[in-house]
């Protein structure tokens, strides 16, 4: 009989040890935009010989974006995680960590993690136009804009975003048809709602020739829009 409950000897340490539970909100975030994240978590145990911190790891890359470490022998608390750390889109959870203190005869480590976070682009539009009358003729304007309810991310001090403007032209080679790129140009661009930014035309097009505008972030190998 005794040896039959062996098994369950490790799991009822397990309990009377330490666990814990996250609960995230809002569960899906708009990149860039003005707005936070916040992690309830609550643990259970003896935290007297441990030490506790929290990350924030991009599943999809397998990376740890920041770390944040828990106020020490605190059970349970709330932590924020404000906009300019999501500043392009992904899924993303949050983990916390248990590892003994320096100089502890048992040095473990286990992690306990949250629901995923979904992160999405805004709604960009983009259009393209000729510019103004008081521009060379080769010039022309792009504009980038959003929905109504975006507010950029106020802590973001550099630009995250650029446009990607290609220069190509259309060849029928049999039944092949081919886009050669001619030219290829970026030009970084603010977070706002809505901005006009305007280029001189980098390469000359034929009457084959068209130009592809992409929207592209510079933490993401994601098109945003194009």
């Amino acid at each position: 009989m005794t040896q039959g409950f062996t098994p369950l000897i490790p799991f009822l340490l397990l309990l009377m040890g330490f666990m814990a539970g996250l609960h995230l909100w809002p569960s899906v975030h708009v990149a860039l935009s003005n707005g936070s994240v916040f992690v309830n978590y609550d643990a259970v145990g003896n935290l007297t010989d441990e030490e506790l911190a929290m990350a924030l790891v991009d599943i999809d890359k397998n990376v740890t974006v920041l770390t944040k470490p828990l106020q020490f022998n605190q059970s349970g608390g709330s932590l924020e995680f404000d906009c300019a750390c999501f500043l392009y889109a992904g899924n993303f959870s949050f983990k916390i960590e248990q590892r003994a203190q320096q100089g502890s005869s048992n040095k473990t480590s286990s992690q306990w993690w949250s629901p995923v976070l979904r992160v999405q682009w805004p709604t960009f539009h983009l259009g393209v136009e000729r510019a103004s009358n008081n521009h060379s003729s080769d010039a022309f304007q792009i504009a980038v804009s959003t929905n109504d309810h975006f507010h950029a991310c106020s802590s973001s001090k550099t630009s995250s975003l650029y446009l990607e403007v290609s220069y190509l032209e259309h060849n029928q080679i049999g039944k092949k048809s081919i886009d050669k790129v001619q030219n290829r140009m970026r030009r970084d661009i603010k977070v706002v709602k809505s901005q006009q930014v305007e280029l001189d035309c980098a390469s000359q097009l034929t009457e084959r020739g068209f130009i592809q505008v992409a929207l592209k972030s510079h933490l993401s190998q994601q098109d945003i829009k194009s």
